[in-house]
């Protein structure tokens, strides 16, 4: 869910990605059923959770949006070297399919989690633009 400035709901999107669910949970937590684009403040946005962007069956719904740019909230489990040697290529190179930058950015975790939790990144055509590096904090300006 996104808010705009005086609390109103402006994007409430459900992932379509389907990979993510205990199979038999209950309805609360069906999977959406489309991509879509919204206006916050003067750009145009477009969002897409966790595995959307790994399912090629999910691909052209995406890459025939248009924003100015994606935002791409995850739960990354990874270490901090499992990330650096492997899986930050394989995400900047999967964000390269799409046009617009890809604003990325991980949840936090409980210090004792095993995964590393937070860092932010921005992708363009698949090159890093921006970074929070994964496992740490902070605010990350990236102007669109």
């Amino acid at each position: 869910m996104i808010a705009g400035k005086n609390g109103e709901i402006i994007c409430l999107y459900k992932r379509v990605s389907q990979g993510w669910r205990i199979q038999g949970t209950c309805a609360d937590y069906r999977e959406g059923k489309e991509f879509f684009e919204f206006d916050f403040e003067s750009k145009r946005l477009a969002v897409i959770v966790c595995e959307d962007l790994w399912e090629d069956e999910l691909l052209e719904p995406i890459i025939s949006l248009n924003p100015d740019a994606f935002l791409w909230p995850v739960f990354c489990s990874y270490t901090i070297e499992k990330w650096r040697n492997t899986e930050a290529s394989a995400y900047a190179e999967r964000s390269a399919i799409l046009e617009p930058p890809v604003l990325f950015i991980n949840s936090l975790v409980k210090e004792s989690a095993p995964a590393a939790g937070g860092g932010a990144f921005v992708w363009h055509h698949g090159k890093l633009i921006k970074e929070i590096p994964m496992g740490e904090t902070g605010f990350l300006l990236y102007e669109i």
